[in-house]
């Protein structure tokens, strides 16, 4: 059966558990038609190798197969052996290596059971894969943050009249909220990445990226999200956010999906700002300062981040730590002034956050760190836990 334009995608998750919310950024990955296209035909069925035509995305790739090219002018994949041409084995490596990869997806469509192989360094993983109806099967691996060149390997246990279709393969490198991301934020390079983060829909969520994501993208990746931008404007002690469509690679936001966004992807991006910035007043007196490593904030009430029920929470001494791809906010009169009140104002709603008051009245609910309030409070599990706008240890 040839392959057409429009095909049924099946996913299969190969020896990991994928957070069921997972949004993938529209955008290329490594086409292997365009990259081997007039490159090659072997007539003779043996084993040769040969080579892409151009780099992309200053990677090279080889392909080696014992298989007869089999395209015939409307395949949108890489086509190999046909019904009268037998292959059984295909390898495609890449020349140079790819850095701190956790995830690989692979999009095939082999016609007969098969054996399956991919290497990243030391990392090598075989399983044996029965053939599925449909005309194409997403393939993914967790990779363990490996760094190395990419091989894989497609075998039938014989030479086969079933042709294998090969259509693209993304490697995905992790920047995650708990590690230095510094050695993934590479300038210049175009890469696609995995967030190991969750953004919550029944709160806003501070939020940091070194690359840009257009309009279309947040809207799909963040479920029609609100996101705001600090404008630099403040009134009294009131900071000003307005409305934002697209983010803006080191830029500050606050957002909040319609619903809740686990692991998202963004596909062969460019991460344009190495360094996030600060989004500061005229006075300097207040600013939203992004973050993409976990980082240390002041205790002398200068630096707030934004915590459970949308409010301005001091760090204290032995939790001082905000995780990484957030922002925090400094006052620096803070620590000076006897009111204690800062909000911000989003323009669709005046005060959506409300600043910490370290004698507040308000009911004794008890939220997890990561703003998700805690029903069954009598039987807390060790942990950090907020209550009243301050932290509790839980041993």
């Amino acid at each position: 059966m040839k392959f057409q334009k429009q095909f049924l995608i099946r996913l299969i998750v190969c020896f990991l558990a994928i957070a069921a919310n997972m949004h993938t950024a529209q955008a290329q990955q490594f086409l292997f038609d365009k990259l081997f296209f007039g490159t090659w035909q072997n007539e003779k069925g043996k084993m040769q190798t040969y080579q892409a035509k151009q780099p992309v995305y200053g990677y090279n790739w080889n392909l080696t197969t014992d298989g007869y090219n089999g395209w015939f002018g409307t395949d949108t994949g890489l086509h190999i052996g046909t019904s009268r041409r037998t292959v059984k084995t295909v390898t495609i490596a890449s020349k140079e290596e790819f850095k701190n990869l956790q995830m690989v997806r692979i999009l095939l469509y082999v016609k007969n059971d098969f054996k399956f192989t991919l290497k990243i360094g030391e990392l090598n993983i075989t399983k044996n894969i029965k053939a599925t109806k449909e005309d194409a099967t997403i393939y993914l691996f967790q990779t363990e943050n490996k760094s190395g060149k990419i091989e894989f390997t497609i075998e039938y246990p014989k030479p086969q009249t079933k042709a294998i279709y090969i259509y693209s393969l993304e490697a995905l490198t992790a920047l995650g909220e708990s590690k230095d991301n510094t050695p993934q934020i590479e300038p210049t390079k175009t890469k696609s990445f995995i967030l190991n983060r969750t953004l919550s829909h029944e709160h806003w969520n501070t939020f940091c990226l070194p690359f840009d994501v257009d309009a279309a993208t947040v809207k799909e990746t963040f479920k029609n999200p609100q996101l705001r931008e600090f404008t630099g404007e403040v009134q009294g002690t009131t900071m000003i956010f307005r409305d934002a469509t697209e983010i803006k690679a080191g830029t500050p936001y606050i957002i909040m999906p319609s619903a809740e966004v686990a692991n998202p992807t963004f596909t062969n991006v460019v991460c344009t700002a190495p360094t996030p910035k600060t989004v500061s007043d005229p006075t300097g007196n207040f600013a939203f300062i992004g973050n993409y490593n976990p980082t240390d904030l002041k205790t002398d009430g200068t630096e707030l981040f934004l915590g459970a029920e949308n409010k301005l929470y001091h760090p204290i001494e032995n939790d001082k730590t905000t995780r990484g791809l957030r922002a925090f906010f400094r006052i620096k009169d803070a620590v000076n002034t006897s009111q204690g009140k800062y909000n911000i104002d989003t323009e669709q709603e005046t005060t959506v956050l409300t600043p910490l008051q370290k004698n507040s009245e308000t009911p004794s609910h008890v939220f997890s760190i990561d703003g998700k309030r805690i029903t069954n409070t009598p039987h807390l599990r060790q942990g950090i836990y907020i209550r009243n706008g301050k932290k509790i240890l839980i041993q």
